[in-house]
């Protein structure tokens, strides 16, 4: 009778370690999956930097990841890995200038505005 006792038990201790190792592997499995996403989004924050620190004067409008964009003209003042510094007229009062810091990781699209004068330097930089 002790016999059949302790091989249920030892059935019982069984099942639960072989379902905590499948539930372990479940765990790490999704956790290499965050590692993996979060590698993708700090290349991909480093090249947005890049490009972002190079057009460091330009303007452009910003579209961030909720795919918001309010119409603001901003210009790029400073840029760093994380971090954009921009600067912009209120849509209010024109005579107000607003400066934002922004992350890097939250802006979805930039669209840069060539005024005349680059676009003149760049068909002259072309022939």
């Amino acid at each position: 009778m002790i016999w059949i006792i302790m091989q249920v038990i030892a059935f019982i201790l069984l099942v639960v370690i072989v379902s905590s190792c499948s539930n372990i592997k479940k765990r790490l499995d999704n956790l290499d999956k965050k590692v993996r996403k979060m590698n993708l989004d700090q290349k991909r924050g480093t090249t947005m930097s890049k490009l972002i620190t190079n057009s460091i004067g330009k303007e452009c409008y910003i579209t961030d990841v909720d795919a918001f964009q309010n119409g603001n003209v901003y210009t790029i003042l400073d840029a760093d890995d994380e971090w954009v510094k921009l600067s912009h007229r209120d849509i209010y009062k024109s005579n107000i200038i607003k400066t934002e810091i922004m992350r890097i990781d939250s802006i979805e699209k930039i669209e840069f505005i060539n005024t005349e004068a680059e676009t003149e330097e760049n068909s002259e930089s072309v022939k």
